[in-house]
């Protein structure tokens, strides 16, 4: 069977993704234009695309995420095995990544109209069990807004507010509006918007630029505005809840790992609890509020 691929980059290194489905192909290629390498790559990723009549209904997330989410750690440690929840009686997702071998295979068996979110997601979590083995980075669900040379993420669960901070703001470049890469470079945090998260209408043209990391909120909403700066426990609490093993709830592989990582943000940027209400002078104080913490 004919396979399509590309190589892009991001978080500094370079994926060989190689899928057999034109029509993802396209998409992806769509979705990735800035993204783009003529590197070597540092792992390879096949995605197989079988069309099964699987009684699945995509919109409903929470069967989503059980349809999708687990993630095992073998006694191989270098082999993390993919596939459907454990239980589920419809195998949608099989596979493997073989962190010695950089390398990956992902089977996926559902109809063909949701090839695409099921290619989004598996990508997503093969990268973050990939990054997070080198004590590199994740991704974080989060929205994030560019200010002055400095990159603000904002984490939060679904219907948290990320969104509508980041509208809040009209005049700051937006980064990613769900889901952003966290990674170090060079001893420095830097974020950047994963590639697949969005439409293709709202790309920005630099979508594939890294920015340092400054600040990092984690969103509740309140009936009254509050900041309070976490400590190093707190810190890596909340990015355990946020990143994409957390949001997702597959297994818990890399732990030690992620806490690892997580230890090392704390220590890079200022990390802060923000309650809020949804109001007209919401980014007014939050803006304030980092001024301050920037003196």
């Amino acid at each position: 069977m004919k396979m399509y691929e590309t190589k892009f980059s991001f978080a500094d290194e370079t994926f060989l993704v190689r899928v057999d489905d034109k029509k993802v192909f396209q998409l992806m290629k769509a979705f990735t234009p800035e993204f783009e390498s003529k590197k070597k790559p540092d792992l390879t990723i096949d995605f197989h695309f079988h069309r099964k009549n699987v009684d699945f209904n995509f919109v409903l997330l929470d069967l989503q995420k059980k349809a999708l989410s687990s993630a095992i750690q073998q006694k191989n440690k270098n082999i993390v095995e993919l596939k459907s929840i454990k239980g589920s009686k419809k195998k949608f997702v099989s596979g493997f990544i073989n962190l010695k071998k950089n390398y990956a295979k992902i089977d996926i068996n559902v109809k063909r109209v949701y090839f695409w979110g099921f290619f989004n997601f598996n990508f997503a979590k093969i990268v973050a069990i990939y990054l997070t083995n080198k004590k590199k980075g994740n991704i974080i669900h989060s929205s994030g807004i560019l200010k002055g040379k400095k990159a603000v993420l904002f984490s939060a669960k679904d219907d948290g507010g990320k969104s509508t901070i980041m509208l809040l703001c009209p005049e700051a470049q937006y980064l990613g509006e769900d889901q952003n890469v966290l990674f170090f470079r060079k001893g420095k945090l830097f974020v950047q918007a994963y590639p697949f998260i969005g439409t293709l209408s709202n790309i920005a043209k630099d979508n594939a630029k890294a920015f340092e990391l400054e600040t990092l909120f984690f969103l509740k909403k309140a009936k009254k505005f509050s900041t309070a700066k976490l400590n190093r426990t707190q810190a890596i609490g909340k990015l355990l809840e946020n990143d994409i093993q957390g949001t997702f709830r597959f297994s818990n592989i890399k732990t030690k790992e992620r806490i690892e990582l997580y230890e090392k943000i704390s220590e890079k940027v200022s990390v802060f609890s923000l309650r809020f209400l949804i109001e007209a002078k919401l980014w007014k104080k939050i803006d304030s509020f980092l001024k301050k913490e920037r003196i």
